[in-house]
């Protein structure tokens, strides 16, 4: 599927200021039109700058519209003004270029496959979430808009069938480890408590595995996420969807609600899978940290979830861990990330990973029509995350980027 340049039509128009999430920020207001369909999204500088960053690294060969730069002396209003009509300017030129309006990393950017081609896939793709009460907001909202913008329809699963709210901490505190969340997904939070599938989720023992192509499990630290690591409704409801064999992910504390559940014999569905979880070290780490630092009470768990993990796998090496958890992956830069796959199982350790486990999940629930290679998301930022071997493992250095640290917002 490919677009026809001359139809596509792409314009920045004004900024819009955002409270959240804070502080007080721009988003500019991207309008998209091809052919009778309309729609717009919003996007931080910072984000658009990452963007091109990403698209220079790909296209090597081409040309790439010079990206606007920053003022240093320009008020933020004037600033904001200045941007409007240079980015615009900016898109114009780049979707004059073929190349670069079949590009993936534009597709993604724009939202262009799930409002353009959604419609004519063979049959509706359809991902089940489960979220647990005081879920991740990261690795909630991170692998919902990979998929979402693929044009997978993504039904939520809660306890009760009522929207639960996420751990607002980590809206409010700083991205220190597993302490908070950083901007990109606190934005794509806040942008999917808009989606009414979102806001009319279905009850753990409501869900049909016959009706999915994919699950998702999610993670989070408080301890009031406990209920969802014991529930058997919901346990009986994984192990039933495990048994389709189709994909399933699991980030986080979603790895042990997998290790619990059992099959017939007693063992656990993951006894013979390689996965990756939840590290001790960086959990203690950051269970002191969030304790002593700023008072926020943290799930305790004893066994920890890597030794729990460890105990119902047949070989201890089956857990996998990748490098300590220092930085965090982004929607351009996989390589910080690490995750673990084989055959249709994908799992991450924390909420710096969710970026890559959304990718190859829904490349996975994309391989269910089989036309995964023309879905499949391609840069040169993805080949720095680490190459996949035979055993679906991804590993990656822990390298330091001067530009991660600088402010383009």
């Amino acid at each position: 599927m490919e677009l026809q340049p001359h139809l596509l039509q792409v314009t920045v128009s004004t900024y819009e200021e955002c409270e959240k999430p804070a502080p007080l920020h721009h988003v500019y207001v991207i309008e998209i039109e091809y052919e009778s369909k309309k729609w717009s999204v919003k996007k931080r500088f910072s984000q658009l700058h990452a963007f091109h960053s990403a698209l220079v690294d790909t296209y090597k060969s081409e040309s790439v519209p010079e990206f606007p730069s920053r003022s240093p002396f320009a008020s933020k209003l004037a600033l904001a003004e200045e941007r409007v009509q240079s980015l615009d300017t900016y898109f114009r030129d780049l979707t004059a270029k073929e190349a670069f309006t079949n590009s993936e990393l534009l597709w993604s950017l724009l939202d262009i496959r799930c409002n353009v081609f959604a419609d004519r896939a063979l049959r509706q793709l359809r991902v089940c979430v489960i979220v647990p009460t005081a879920a991740d907001p990261t690795e909630l909202s991170v692998p919902w808009k990979r998929l979402h913008t693929t044009g997978i329809e993504v039904n939520f699963a809660t306890k009760d069938g009522e929207v639960a709210p996420v751990d607002e901490r980590q809206l409010e505190g700083s991205p220190f480890l597993a302490i908070g969340a950083d901007n990109e997904p606190k934005q794509l939070y806040y942008e999917m408590l808009n989606d009414h599938q979102y806001q009319s989720p279905q009850s753990w023992d409501e869900i049909d595995p016959s009706v999915y192509d994919g699950m998702l499990l999610v993670g989070g630290v408080s301890p009031d996420i406990e209920p969802y690591l014991s529930n058997e409704t919901l346990r009986d409801k994984v192990t039933e969807f495990w048994a389709t064999e189709r994909p399933i992910a699991a980030i986080g504390l979603g790895t042990l609600v997998l290790a619990r559940c059992k099959k017939d014999d007693g063992q656990s569905i993951l006894h013979s899978k390689r996965t990756t979880t939840v590290p001790s070290g960086l959990y203690s780490i950051s269970y002191y940290l969030a304790e002593w630092f700023r008072g926020q009470r943290f799930l305790q768990l004893s066994p920890t979830c890597e030794e729990e993990v460890k105990k119902v796998v047949a070989a201890p090496d089956q857990v996998q861990l990748g490098s300590f958890a220092i930085r965090r992956g982004s929607e351009y830069n996989h390589g910080p990330s690490f995750i673990v796959q084989d055959g249709k199982y994908v799992s991450a350790r924390w909420c710096g990973d969710a970026y890559k486990l959304g990718q190859r999940f829904c490349e996975l629930v994309l391989a269910e029509l089989n036309t995964s290679s023309s879905f499949s998301f391609q840069s040169s930022t993805t080949s720095a995350a680490g190459a996949l071997d035979g055993a679906g493992e991804s590993v990656s250095g822990l390298g330091f980027d001067a530009e991660d640290f600088e402010n383009y917002d």
